[in-house]
């Protein structure tokens, strides 16, 4: 009821500035047009920019989800982490799509994240717009189309006909939104796939940490160097290519001093042969193919003449952090340590450590006995019921903060898109001199009146 009756645009406003406050390196910005209405919104928080920092290489931006009631463009910026899942680094709502748009969008962005890093590959749809702004704001970077819209581009040029469309960004993110779904409430979606991402994160983070992946396959010198350093997921990865390079044939072409040349194909495959150069005393390799300056990680040519050789270790400018177990390990180190700090302040950590004590033998006591057990799960239930509820009674709370100042500007909401067995009956002639009147005092175009500028790592 509140964010009807204080409309969704001011209501999502109260939101961002209610997350800046509790977080300073949180970060928005809005624009608004010509008539006061709010047009383009972008924000991040502050683990989205030390994600940023570390995964940059590679950013999805996707705008194909438009469900929401004001038909605005969502604009996710994704990346990849080193557990080879979803990364959030940030979202938009845009009005249109146009190039100006998202060249303020691309900007935004940049100045949110505090530095001169831009991403190596920016994964895109085919809009000519947002190509010419990607053009003029990250001209070092290489723009690439994603696969299912390079399908879809078949589709309409060629008449072949698509069973299933390949995973885009609803899938990805599960957003159970329709076309009636309000800014807030898309927030709040977005909120909960953030958090549903990290909390992934933070298991594959623990297992990397609590175990050494196993192989099937006999653990080489190769194979046991990697799986102490990479995490599981890009292991296995690293573990396929291997196995494809044991069934490859490799024949030396030339030598020259230290540095060999081999031709490697790859099995059952001829006409596909791929150079490798190989220095055995520096212990510096190339291959053709280049996977490694694409991905990051060798590819089975190289693994092929790495096993030739009897090497034992990857070098270490060959293992990139992003891919590794320690990838975020500064990032951990400045946050626990500060939550550590907090528990300790506030007696949370003797109480932790009293409780789990006694819930343990009480566990203990109880285990050889059905009835007994049956009264602990009793109690564990209904007290978890209620700590929850407390939860959401706090959230609630924090949530009736007053709206902050907009400059004394009214922030309205953007125009409501027309669904379908909507009316189409023709404003009066009333309404419409309402609505001219309404318009006189309009702002200048594109002008940001709320504008705050949060204090950078």
């Amino acid at each position: 009821m509140k964010a009807i009756e204080g409309g969704a645009a001011s209501t999502l406003m109260r939101l961002l500035a209610s997350r800046q406050a509790k977080d300073p390196v949180f970060f928005f910005r809005v624009q608004f047009g010509k008539d006061g209405r709010l047009c383009n919104v972008f924000w991040r928080d502050s683990m989205m920019k030390e994600d940023y920092l570390l995964y940059h290489h590679v950013l999805i931006f996707d705008t194909t989800y438009r469900k929401n009631r004001y038909n605005l463009i969502c604009g996710a910026f994704v990346g990849i982490n080193n557990h080879w899942s979803n990364v959030m680094f940030g979202f938009a709502f845009l009005a249109n799509e146009k190039q100006e748009s998202f060249e303020w969008l691309f900007n935004v962005f940049n100045e949110s994240m505090g530095t001169n890093t831009v991403p190596v590959t920016i994964f895109t749809d085919q809009d000519l717009a947002m190509k010419n702004a990607i053009d003029e704001v990250y001209k070092t970077s290489r723009h690439r189309l994603c696969q299912w819209h390079i399908q879809q581009n078949a589709i309409s040029h060629f008449g072949i006909i698509s069973s299933q469309r390949s995973e885009s960004t609803n899938h990805a993110m599960g957003f159970p939104a329709t076309k009636t779904t309000s800014l807030t409430e898309f927030y709040h979606i977005y909120e909960g796939t953030v958090k549903r991402w990290r909390d992934e994160e933070e298991r594959k983070e623990f297992n990397c940490i609590r175990s050494t992946p196993t192989s099937v396959y006999p653990l080489v010198d190769l194979l046991q160097h990697t799986s102490q350093v990479y995490t599981i997921e890009l292991f296995r990865l690293f573990e396929k290519e291997f196995v494809v390079a044991m069934g490859t044939r490799a024949v030396i072409l030339s030598t020259e001093n230290s540095i060999l040349l081999y031709g490697v194909d790859p099995p059952g495959v001829s006409g596909s042969t791929h150079h490798v150069t190989f220095d055995c005393v520096n212990n510096m390799v190339e291959c053709s193919c280049r996977k490694f300056q694409e991905m990051g990680m060798l590819c089975f040519h190289i693994l092929r003449v790495f096993h030739m050789h009897s090497v034992t270790e990857i070098s270490t400018w060959y293992i990139l952090r992003r891919w590794t177990k320690f990838a975020k390990r500064e990032v951990w180190s400045r946050i626990l340590p500060t939550d550590m700090r907090r528990a300790v302040a506030n007696g949370a950590l003797n109480w932790r450590r009293s409780v789990m004590t006694k819930l343990y033998n009480l566990i203990a006591k109880c285990q050889n006995d059905p009835d007994a057990r049956g009264i602990v799960d009793k109690l564990y239930s209904t007290t978890n019921d209620e700590v929850q509820q407390l939860f959401k009674d706090k959230i609630s709370t924090e949530d009736t903060l007053p709206e902050p100042a907009l400059d004394a500007t009214a922030v309205l909401d953007p125009i409501r898109s027309v669904t379908k067995g909507r009316s189409k009956r023709k404003p009066s002639s009333v309404a419409k001199k309402k609505r001219s009147k309404k318009g006189s005092n309009n702002v200048a175009s594109n002008a940001e009146l709320y504008t705050t500028v949060p204090r950078l790592l």
